[in-house]
């Protein structure tokens, strides 16, 4: 799950919750039943609800910490020279800090956020939790500390500012809740998150972060072989968890021969032109590898037996296939998408074989090999490093057809509805205008002042 994934789960989440009024009913209520419920069992409810938002307040104060706008130059968040103690950002940091140090409620236990409620008010938040738990792993993957750019940054925190003030304004309706413990000083929260979505608005926003985070391993796929198409993707798949940097170069040429059988199989049975054309060029592609690697040391058989087994069973299976079976559109996606993997260790494998002379290249030297024991004396040879070879085919190859095109990657098509559909859910259900009037004003007399803009 990628921090798009993440968020966007939490924020569609809180949209809803926000869209909910009259919440007492919703906890009273018992389908089925004519008595309503306890209050302990409402209470229960409302303690557990505050487990779930206490794993939120954390998913937040980690994303402030990763998306840092002040780690670097950064022009619209140190205009003027600004310490950072005087900003928004800084003061929702540790607002953020204090309303997770004074809250009385434990992080959830993974069951309750694993199994489902029969309440929707309850399952909404269990949604939002889940989420939040899982991505706090997109801050140590790709999303990180310094891994992010300035207006990478702005969007993160502009997100993290958004998810606060629904948090703010649902402290204040769940208010009457059994069990319900408000936030430590709200007012001041809600006006930092307010203040920051404020400034980072500012500058640009990149919703390309939506792609970073983290991603689940692949793992082999046991059992027999699937039907038709998905067994040859699921031999894809096992290759490419099978291909591994210990791959003798021999078996690095069957698997080569096994990507240029089901490419060109494809290609043919696909009628998008643009993969057609796509996977015809990768057939060729591989078919070059094989070439290259064919005057290559084949090293011991042994090492990558799996990965030549796998590739076995991605011939097989393609000269098995039925002549009617053609992918449909999510069968072509997942096919590109294991080319791609595919491609890119094929790359990394090429790279690190010939810089460690695991990849080594038969050359002929100028003299007959008088200790054969064939009967016409071949000519001697000697193994030498690809370079010093004068091969730079597999080189070439690896860096220029294998590798995946460079450059800007496109944000995820839907990435910003999330985001405007909780904006918009902020407007319309945010509390009167004297309530935040009070909220605001408490906020000034607890802290001294508001964060300037």
């Amino acid at each position: 799950m990628t921090y798009g994934e993440s968020g966007g789960t939490i924020r569609a989440g809180l949209t809803t919750l926000l869209h909910q009024h009259r919440l007492q009913r919703r906890l009273s209520n018992n389908p089925g039943l004519s008595t309503s419920r306890t209050l302990e069992q409402r209470k229960a409810y409302g303690t557990q609800i505050r487990r779930y938002r206490q794993g939120v307040l954390v998913w937040c104060r980690q994303a402030t910490v990763a998306a840092d706008p002040y780690l670097g130059a950064n022009e619209f968040f140190d205009h003027h020279n600004r310490r950072k103690a005087d900003g928004p950002y800084d003061h929702l940091r540790k607002g953020l800090e204090r309303a997770i140090d004074a809250s009385t409620a434990p992080l959830p236990p993974l069951e309750e956020l694993s199994r489902p409620h029969e309440i929707e008010l309850v399952e909404s938040w269990r949604q939002i939790a889940a989420a939040a738990a899982i991505g706090e792993h997109d801050f140590h993957a790709g999303a990180g500390h310094g891994m992010l750019n300035a207006a990478q940054c702005h969007t993160v925190v502009k997100d993290v500012a958004a998810v606060v003030q629904a948090l703010v304004i649902l402290d204040h309706r769940y208010a009457p809740t059994p069990g319900w413990e408000k936030l430590h000083n709200a007012g001041q929260l809600g006006w930092s998150a307010l203040a920051t979505g404020l400034e980072a608005s500012i500058g640009p926003l990149d919703y390309t972060v939506d792609h970073r985070g983290w991603r689940p391993p692949l793992r082999f796929i046991r059992g027999p072989a699937r039907p038709g198409l998905l067994g040859v993707l699921q031999a894809e798949q096992n290759l490419l968890v099978r291909l591994t940097s210990s791959t003798a170069p021999i078996n690095l040429r069957l698997a080569a021969s096994s990507q240029m059988v089901i490419s060109a199989a494809l290609a043919a049975r696909t009628t998008n032109s643009d993969l057609q054309h796509h996977w015809q060029t990768r057939a060729e592609t591989y078919k070059l590898i094989g070439n290259a690697l064919r005057d290559v040391h084949p090293g011991h058989a042994q090492h990558g037996a799996q990965a030549a087994q796998e590739a076995n069973n991605v011939i097989a299976r393609t000269a098995t296939l039925p002549a009617d079976a053609t992918p449909d559109d999510n069968m072509l996606a997942a096919f590109d998408k294991r080319f791609t993997a595919l491609d890119a260790r094929f790359a990394d494998l090429i790279e690190s074989g010939v810089r460690s002379n695991v990849i080594l290249r038969r050359t002929k030297l100028p003299r007959i090999d008088t200790d054969s024991p064939a009967l016409v004396k071949p000519v001697r040879g000697r193994l030498a490093p690809v370079q010093k070879a004068g091969d730079s085919d597999l080189l070439t190859i690896a860096g220029t057809r294998l590798r995946p095109r460079l450059g800007s990657p496109a944000p995820p098509p839907r990435a910003a509805d999330s985001r405007a559909s909780l904006y918009a859910a902020l407007v319309t259900e945010a509390p009167s205008a004297n309530v935040w009037r009070r909220l605001i004003s408490d906020a000034g007399s607890t802290e001294g002042r508001r964060p300037s803009l």
